[in-house]
């Protein structure tokens, strides 16, 4: 029968390897003394019986920082887990909220509602924000005007935002609303940006 094969200088014996991975199994309560009461109990063949080899291996072969080292690399294998799963739900919201969203649309062309989850206006407006919000997408566009400066001199800038796709202050929408019902023609006006400015005095006599 060949001789059994001694590990090299400074390579972890199998003893000690099996050893380590019953001290990591262990968990956070985890204790070399603890390792050698429980081989020290068992009637199953240990690696060593004595603490003072097994604090020999821990030095020599770096236990501890092998534990921190699998132990962050357990938690970055979790949370990219965790990372995808999150993404892989936020895709399927984002297409459930362009759908429910078309349907909204399409239901007050058609004069009805059923089987939407948005059920007015503001439940729409709803919707559209947090698509927008977990698209990661702004619902501005921020625009740089330039303007010059006093008496011809250097060039000012002005930041100004301009609403993109809030479909809630959309003339497209507001117009589909209002067909529909769900908008009083004055609800309609009032929520146009862009109306002009109507004078209700009365006239002078």
């Amino acid at each position: 029968m060949a001789a059994r094969k001694s590990p090299a200088k400074g390579e972890e014996p199998p003893q000690a390897l099996r050893a380590f991975e019953d001290y990591y199994g262990m968990g956070e309560g985890r204790s070399l003394p603890k390792l050698a009461r429980q081989y020290r109990a068992s009637a199953e063949a240990v690696p060593t019986k004595q603490a003072t080899r097994l604090k020999l291996w821990s030095a020599a072969h770096k236990w501890q920082q092998r534990v921190k080292d699998r132990d962050q690399a357990t938690t970055q294998a979790r949370a990219k887990q965790v990372a995808e799963r999150a993404m892989k739900f936020r895709e399927r919201v984002l297409v459930g909220i362009e759908v429910d969203v078309n349907r909204y649309l399409q239901a007050l062309q058609n004069r009805g509602s059923e089987g939407i989850m948005a059920e007015d206006a503001a439940s729409l407006e709803r919707l559209v924000v947090l698509f927008f919000k977990l698209a990661e997408q702004p619902l501005t566009d921020k625009q740089q005007v330039e303007h010059s400066g006093p008496g011809g001199g250097p060039l000012q800038t002005e930041n100004k935002h301009s609403g993109i796709l809030a479909l809630s202050a959309s003339a497209e929408v507001l117009g589909i609303l209002a067909a529909a019902g769900a908008l009083e023609p004055a609800a309609a006006g009032a929520a146009d940006p862009e109306a002009d400015d109507v004078d209700t005095a009365p006239a002078a006599p």
